[in-house]
């Protein structure tokens, strides 16, 4: 009966915890697999060494932020990783990934920028965006994807006017829809 009573009794925060540092660990490892079946892949489409020595580089920093459990590092790591995904997506033509990941680059970025105090780094990350949507625009042709877009571009704006108040909470909610709605994009 004890036994069974132990079996019901719910996870306690600490296991929780240690559940979802390891479920990232699995799920980096798989990251790390899957980069090196297509890295020659890659270099026979065109993709340059450097490109590939990049994101190689940038996956290395985030396993070993994740290992070490360091929050700001991991968002570091994993926007560079956005950001070297580019030139990846880029060797297809009709492909959006690679904006869509500098985007998403840009708001993680600007987050952090934002917590650390550096506003003005934070904002000139979200101005220069719009390059970016713009091709996103070109690609798409239905008329839902155009209002998803401007829906991308309306949520940067609205970044940009919260990154004037001073909070933390305000700054992760407007970097948190600006990641849903390029979410949107990519379905």
């Amino acid at each position: 009966q004890q036994s069974s009573e132990q079996q019901q009794k719910p996870p306690s925060k600490e296991e929780m915890i240690k559940n979802s540092w390891d479920k990232i660990q699995l799920k980096l490892e798989d990251v790390h697999a899957k980069w090196n079946t297509y890295e020659a892949e890659g270099m026979k489409k065109g993709l340059t060494k450097e490109s590939g020595d990049k994101f190689e580089a940038s996956i290395n920093t985030l396993t070993k932020a994740a290992e070490n459990k360091n929050i700001i590092e991991i968002y570091d790591a994993a926007s560079n990783s956005y950001l070297n995904l580019k030139p990846f997506y880029d060797l297809y033509q009709d492909e959006v990934s690679g904006d869509i990941y500098t985007i998403k680059y840009a708001a993680n970025q600007a987050y952090l920028k934002a917590i650390q105090g550096d506003l003005k780094a934070a904002v000139d990350l979200l101005n220069g965006r719009e390059e970016n949507i713009n091709k996103i625009r070109l690609k798409q042709s239905e008329d839902e994807d155009k209002e998803k877009i401007e829906k991308i571009s309306l949520s940067l704006a609205d970044f940009r006017k919260a990154l004037e108040e001073d909070s933390r909470h305000l700054f992760m909610i407007k970097k948190d829809v600006i990641v849903e709605n390029l979410k949107n994009i990519e379905e």
